[in-house]
């Protein structure tokens, strides 16, 4: 399915104990599943050295495009050619997206 890609580039990158939130203006995008960064420089997963800063060196970048798939997982696709994954979790949900205007949540 895909997801409107916000307008606003990514302007904070908030990590709490257990998620992930990727906030571009009015849209906050949260990350609860395993998640990965994918570019020309490099793949990096959750808990390995160099993921938050490859997550936090995409502030500033904008989405161009955004998709869920039928097993919950979430693509984040930024103008650099970085891509972040959200895979599906056995939990609750494996991410939220919010804005003004729509909640989604991508369930297991």
């Amino acid at each position: 399915m895909p997801l409107h890609a916000p307008v606003d580039a990514l302007e904070q990158v908030v990590f709490t104990h257990d998620y992930i939130q990727l906030v571009f203006g009015d849209v906050r995008i949260s990350l609860y599943g395993p998640t990965s960064v994918r570019g020309p420089h490099g793949f990096y997963e959750r808990e390995e050295p160099g993921f938050c800063d490859a997550l936090v060196k995409l502030i500033g970048q904008h989405a161009i495009a955004l998709s869920a798939l039928e097993d919950c997982r979430l693509t984040i696709e930024f103008a650099s050619d970085e891509t972040v994954v959200v895979l599906p979790t056995v939990g609750p949900e494996a991410w939220e997206y919010a804005s003004s205007g729509e909640f989604i949540v991508g369930r297991y």
